[in-house]
């Protein structure tokens, strides 16, 4: 089964050209019969003669509309569940810090509704404000030190010696 792709590069699309069905498809790489049906369900055209033009503008209106409605935004004591396909609390509040590099980290727990794991990419400026709403069981850094084994009791940031 070939996997849909649901999000375009819209940087690819210029704003003053007017683009045929045939030219949206190539320049996504997509069906034309894809362009066709988003004909059906919104995209604009220029008229209703053949071939079918669309103005760039709409065009890029339109995908970052349709693009921008599946976007689920997290609270910040909510973790985004892959099942529930929302954002959801943290069963009894206690995440898996994993440091992505020096800027970023990724939070893991369990959806407090099924049980399944749930994700959020933070920034590492959000360190302490994350800690104050969850319990941070482990810590992990993988990219920085090579290993995946967890830091315990560590605080990240640096402190001078005495």
């Amino acid at each position: 089964m070939v996997r849909r792709r649901r999000t375009y590069n819209t940087n690819l699309i210029k704003k003053t050209v007017c683009y045929s069905t045939r030219d949206i498809a190539d320049l996504f790489g997509i069906h034309k019969g894809t362009v066709l049906s988003w004909l059906k369900v919104g995209l604009p055209r220029i008229d209703n003669r053949r071939p079918f033009l669309v103005l760039g503008a709409h065009l890029e209106e339109f995908l970052k509309n349709r693009q921008s409605r599946r976007k689920r935004k997290c609270k910040s004591d909510e973790l985004y569940c892959c099942r529930c396909g929302y954002p959801k609390k943290v069963k009894n509040d206690e995440v898996i810090l994993r440091i992505l590099n020096g800027k970023a980290g990724l939070l893991n727990g369990l959806c407090s509704d099924c049980g399944t794991k749930t994700n959020k990419i933070i920034s590492m400026k959000r360190l302490n404000q994350i800690r104050n709403i969850f319990t941070v069981l482990k810590t992990r850094n993988k990219d920085l030190t090579g290993s995946d084994l967890p830091i315990d009791n560590v605080d990240l940031r640096e402190e001078p010696l005495t």
